[in-house]
């Protein structure tokens, strides 16, 4: 209290008169030697001055803490009202100078957050730190990067790394030794694993067999199967507990905390092969999904992240061809988009033809949208 002039004899007359509102932040955080202790303490100075107004807080997967005369609530995700409040009050308040330019630039910032094509960032906003991670890079730069595995990585980085190390929080023994790589790589494995096999949603014990298989490739490690799945065990319970990055949604099924995470983490996996064969084996891997929904967003961000995306995207063409010769109303339907397009450029004059041949895929998407709202003889007779 000495930064705010208060004396200990006045800290004590207002605690005792029941006029302070004490906020303890963090109580997974407590080293597993001192909790104990520590909740006794707690408890103690809650029964003593039982009138004041005491707030604990933890993160969402730690231990059950009994402690006597709390209500215990869980918060929810926040929702997009939160999501506006918050932003308008950040940007307002980094502009101290001018309330009116705060305002204007959250409201670039949630007309940018809410665009179609930034979904997978406007999930992440449900988390706080997050949400000012992201109010933080579009202060800097005025827009998110161009490649958003960069923002992942950034979120990532924080999440398991930065905020801990700012807040000297102490690690359990299992995960203390594994480095920011060795834990992105741990949790590559996971992302990688539960995705391919087409799970959102997984088992306790099969992200243990993960955890333990990746354990076992690292040295100096305890191959006891005994030992092994205890520290599997326990590794898991640390990823929930320090960095909420996986989540126990009911007893014994996990998820990652958002499904952005899990998707780039998959990307990064792919990317991060240890040599060219196994990268290419992977990227083989990766284009037979190119039809499938799910897979969009993984597919866009390891397009992103390789130095050189040109043999994914050949492996892709030729998944989209194989398509084509097993659909023939649907190589029907693309031949009579390059048809409509050759027969426009040979009715055009000379110079506009010219223009069309640096612009055939535009024209050819002009021709779809149409096909996809009208019949398509009638649409194909159409002339422009």
């Amino acid at each position: 209290m000495g930064n705010y002039e208060l004396s200990g004899e006045q800290v004590e007359t207002l605690i005792s008169q029941g006029k302070v509102l004490v906020l303890l932040d963090g109580l997974e955080e407590i080293a597993p030697e001192d909790s104990e202790s520590i909740l006794a303490q707690i408890q103690q100075f809650a029964e003593v001055y039982y009138q004041n107004a005491i707030a604990i807080t933890c993160r969402i997967g730690t231990q059950f803490y009994p402690l006597r005369g709390f209500t215990y609530v869980e918060l929810a995700d926040w929702n997009l009202n939160q999501v506006e409040a918050f932003a308008n009050k950040w940007f307002v308040a980094s502009e101290r100078e001018s309330e009116t330019e705060g305002c204007a630039k959250a409201a670039q910032f949630l007309e940018l957050l809410k665009r179609p094509e930034n979904l997978p960032i406007l999930e992440l906003t449900v988390t706080p730190i997050l949400l000012s991670l992201l109010c933080s890079v579009f202060q800097a730069r005025a827009s998110f990067p161009a490649k958003r595995s960069k923002l992942y990585q950034e979120a990532l980085e924080i999440l398991l790394g930065r905020w801990d190390r700012s807040r000297s929080i102490q690690k359990e023994e299992v995960y203390y030794h594994l480095s920011l790589p060795d834990k992105i790589k741990l949790l590559s494995q996971i992302a990688a694993t539960t995705f391919e096999q087409g799970n959102y949603f997984f088992e306790e014990s099969d992200v243990q067999h993960i955890i333990a298989d990746y354990l076992l490739a690292l040295p100096q490690v305890n191959t006891d199967p005994e030992m092994l799945w205890s520290h599997s065990e326990e590794l898991l319970r640390t990823i929930e507990r320090q960095h909420g990055l996986l989540v126990e949604r009911a007893k014994g099924i996990y998820s990652f905390s958002h499904l952005t995470f899990q998707e780039y983490l998959t990307a990064r996996k792919i990317v991060a092969s240890p040599n060219s064969q196994t990268l290419q084996e992977s990227l083989q891997l990766l284009a037979t999904h190119v039809a499938e929904p799910q897979w969009r967003e993984v597919i866009f961000l390891t397009v992103g992240m390789l130095s050189s995306a040109d043999f994914l995207l050949e492996q892709m063409k030729i998944q989209v061809d194989s398509l084509l010769v097993a659909e023939p109303r649907l190589e029907q339907f693309i031949g009579s988009l390059h048809e409509k397009v050759r027969s426009l450029s040979t009715s055009l004059p000379p110079e506009q033809s010219l223009l069309l041949s640096y612009q055939p895929a535009a024209v050819r998407a002009f021709y779809f949208g149409l096909l996809q709202s009208r019949d398509l003889n009638l649409a194909t007779s159409l002339d422009v």
